[in-house]
């Protein structure tokens, strides 16, 4: 119970932190903003990792898909890309099969490195809120179990917060990137030592719906 409890406090202060270091500058460079809607496709190739004290092992990829909708914000310094998006993430392997599906609400910070004609090479970072809406898992090819999502000992967390990093290039209206994120922390409510985390790797492919400056 004393872990549940800690593991809850840590995901307030997660929130709190995040709020302050990544929502501030925003703040101060919305007069001049330009915001543009967009939609964005992917595919994400996912992973749990599960750590010990002592190791730590991965469970086999799988690939899901995602599809949601961008709010492109343009300031004088940065591009503030917040969004919200269907995602399916989990592991796969010869025994084992775990699938999830969350709403993902990445709040990404995006800032123009280079620049060739209409082309522009781009870094992106910035935390991802993401919420289980279900879960679920079979073993050996048997039939499909659901996994409880909740505060109760033994389940999925219904929040996990991640942080994601990436790169893309932005031709026009149109954006294609690669992003890595991870959990920052235990995705499980569990009283062991063991820690599980996503890893996800995405593609994606995002127009806007307008023309950005």
């Amino acid at each position: 119970m004393n872990t549940i409890i800690l593991t809850a406090m840590q995901r307030f202060d997660g929130y709190r932190i995040f709020c302050i270091v990544f929502l501030w500058p925003f703040c101060f460079n919305m007069a001049n903003a330009q915001i543009i809607w967009g939609a964005k496709v992917g595919l994400n190739e996912s992973q749990i990792i599960e750590k010990s004290n002592s190791a730590s092992a991965s469970y086999g990829n799988r690939t899901g898909f995602q599809l949601g909708m961008v709010a492109d914000v343009q300031t004088s310094y940065f591009t503030f890309e917040p969004g919200i998006s269907y995602s399916q993430r989990g592991a796969k392997d010869d025994n084992q099969n775990y699938l999830y599906n969350c709403i993902d609400i990445p709040l990404n910070f995006r800032y123009n490195m280079a620049k060739a004609g209409p082309v522009n090479v781009y870094l992106n970072a910035g935390p991802s809120l993401d919420f289980v809406l279900n879960a679920g898992y079979k073993m050996n090819n048997a039939s499909y179990h659901t996994i409880g999502i909740g505060e109760s000992y033994g389940t999925l967390n219904r929040t996990d917060i991640e942080m994601e990093i990436g790169a893309g290039v932005f031709v026009y209206r149109y954006l294609i990137g690669i992003n890595y994120s991870v959990s920052m922390f235990n995705t499980t409510n569990t009283e062991t030592s063991n820690v599980y985390l996503n890893k996800v790797v995405s593609v994606t492919a995002t127009v806007l719906f307008g023309n950005p400056k």
